[in-house]
């Protein structure tokens, strides 16, 4: 039942026998996760007070 639990908190299929569910559920550690992916950051590194008009005051 706890892995059913974790499966469906995944969003992944709960039906098979424990095996399968164990493997689905290693299957998806390995995988990278989008969410904890830095986007990508500037280049040049400044930061953008949001005034984005080119001129400096």
């Amino acid at each position: 039942a706890e892995l059913q639990d974790e499966l469906r908190e995944r969003g992944l299929p709960v039906s098979g026998n424990k095996d399968l569910l164990i493997r689905r559920l290693q299957q998806d550690d390995d995988e990278p996760e989008p969410e904890e992916e830095p986007d990508e950051e500037p280049e040049n590194g400044d930061e953008n007070d949001g005034d984005d008009d080119g001129e400096e005051e």
